[in-house]
C-alpha cells in the first residue's frame, strides 16, 4: 500500500480511506475501512468518466450483474456507487500480492503451484462469464496470489469499457502488452478474447517472462497481431494447453469448460483442438505427435501439398550437403530421430497451393518436332 498523496481524499461516504493500492487509465484503487469496520478497496473512476452520464446509467444498470460475481476466485462486489460527486465501486480487500510481484520477486511457477494457479485463473474467468461479463483486461497485475489462492480483481472494468468514450470512438480498451489480437485490431471481443487473456498470463507465469517479448506498449501489440509467442522452456502438456489458448483466431481456441477439465486434471484429461500447422492466418502451431497430426483432421490436400513441398526442400538441402560434403565416401545419410514431436514452421514452406489452383507434377517430355508452315485453306 502506498501513502495518499494530498490530492486523494481521506474519507468517500462514510469509508475511512487509508492508502492507495493501485491507480490505472480508469481511476485510483484505495484501501479503505467501511462503517462498519470491514476492509475493502474502492474504486474511484476518474472526473472525466465520472461526468459521461451514459457511463453512470450503464454502471447502475450493471450493478446486480457485478453484484452477481462471486465465487472463491474472484474478488467480491459490494457495492456500486453513480450518484453524487464520485462515482466508484466498492470491492472486497484481498490479501497477498500480485502475480506480476510474485514472479519477479520469486521467478517463475513450477510444479503443483503452477497447475493450481492455472485451475484457479479458469475457475475465476468461469465466475465472471456466468455472470454475463466479460473480463477484457485480464493481466498478472489483475490476479492475486495469497492466503485463499488465486483471485481475479477488476472484472468490473467491462462495463465501463463499453460506455466510456475511448470504445465510442473505436480505441481500444484495456492494457497493451496482454490484449487479443482481436482487440489489437478492432475487433469484437467476446468470451474467447478473455482465453487468449488467460494463454498469455499462463505463459507469463511458467516462463517468468513475456511471450512476445519486452518493449512499448505498441511494439507487444504489432508482435501479438502479427507473430507467433515465443514458449521455449515450457513443458508438455501444459505448453500444448498454452499454445491453444494463444491462437490467434478467437474460433480455435478451446473453452474455459475443456481447460478446467484439463488443469484440474493436471493434463491427463486431453484437450480436443484441429491440427494447425502453419495455418494461413499464421495461428500458434500445436506441438503434436507425428502420429496424432497425420491422423487429424483438415484439408488433406492442401497437407499434401504441404508435405510435398517440405520432402521437395528436404531433397534440395541433402543435394547441396552431397556436393558440398565431397560426396559419397564416409557415412551415410543422417536418420530422422525417432518418436519425437513434430512441428512445421511456417518459414520452412516456400509457398502453399490453395485446392482450387493446385496442380498435378508434369513429367518432362520430349520437345516437339518443328513442323512446317502450310497454307491454309479459305
Amino acid at each position: 500500500m502506498d501513502a495518499l498523496l494530498p490530492s486523494d481524499p481521506t474519507q468517500i461516504d462514510g469509508y475511512v480511506v487509508e492508502g492507495r493500492l493501485g491507480s490505472g487509465g480508469f481511476g485510483i484503487v484505495y484501501a479503505a475501512t467501511s462503517p462498519d469496520g470491514v476492509d475493502v478497496a474502492i474504486k474511484v473512476l476518474r472526473p472525466e468518466l465520472s461526468d459521461d452520464v451514459r457511463l453512470r446509467d450503464r454502471l447502475a444498470r450493471e450493478a446486480d450483474a457485478l453484484g452477481r460475481v462471486e465465487g472463491e476466485r474472484t474478488a467480491e462486489i459490494f457495492k456500486v456507487v453513480t450518484e453524487g460527486d464520485l462515482v466508484y465501486l466498492v470491492m472486497e480487500r484481498v490479501e497477498g500480492e500480485s502475480l506480476t510481484d510474485q514472479v519477479n520477486e520469486n521467478g517463475a511457477l513450477s510444479g503443483p503451484m503452477l497447475w493450481f494457479a492455472a485451475t484457479g485463473l479458469v475457475q475465476a474467468l468461469q465466475e465472471i462469464h456466468a455472470a454475463g461479463i466479460v473480463h477484457r483486461d485480464l493481466k498478472p497485475s489483475n490476479v492475486m496470489y495469497g492466503p485463499d489462492g488465486i483471485k481475479v480483481l477488476d472484472f468490473g472494468i467491462s462495463v465501463v469499457a463499453d460506455e466510456t468514450a475511448l470504445t465510442q470512438t473505436g480505441a481500444f480498451v484495456g492494457t497493451g502488452a496482454w490484449m487479443a489480437p482481436e482487440m489489437v485490431i478492432g475487433n469484437d471481443v467476446t468470451e474467447k478474447t478473455d482465453v487468449y487473456a488467460l494463454g498469455l498470463v499462463l505463459a507469463f507465469i511458467a516462463l517468468g517472462r513475456h511471450p512476445f517479448g519486452e518493449g512499448r506498449a505498441d511494439a507487444l501489440m504489432y508482435r501479438i497481431a502479427n507473430t507467433d509467442p515465443d514458449l521455449d522452456g515450457m513443458s508438455e502438456p501444459f505448453l500444448s494447453a498454452v499454445s491453444m489458448c494463444l491462437q490467434r483466431d478467437p474460433d480455435d481456441r478451446p473453452g474455459l469448460d475443456e481447460l478446467a477439465g484439463f488443469f484440474g486434471s493436471n493434463g491427463e484429461q486431453q484437450l480436443s483442438a484441429t491440427s494447425i500447422v502453419g495455418s494461413d492466418a499464421g495461428g500458434t502451431r500445436i506441438v503434436q505427435p507425428a502420429v496424432a497430426a497425420a491422423s487429424g483432421g483438415g484439408n488433406k490436400k492442401r497437407n499434401m501439398v504441404i508435405g510435398a513441398s517440405v520432402v521437395a526442400a528436404a531433397a534440395v538441402v541433402g543435394i547441396i550437403i552431397g556436393v558440398t560434403g565431397g560426396g559419397g565416401g564416409g557415412e551415410g545419410p543422417p536418420e530422422l530421430a525417432d518418436g519425437e514431436d513434430t512441428e512445421l514452421q511456417s518459414d520452412d514452406v516456400a509457398f502453399v497451393q490453395d485446392d482450387d489452383d493446385a496442380e498435378e507434377p508434369v513429367e518432362d517430355t520430349p520437345e516437339p518436332e518443328p513442323v512446317e508452315d502450310e497454307d491454309e485453306d479459305e
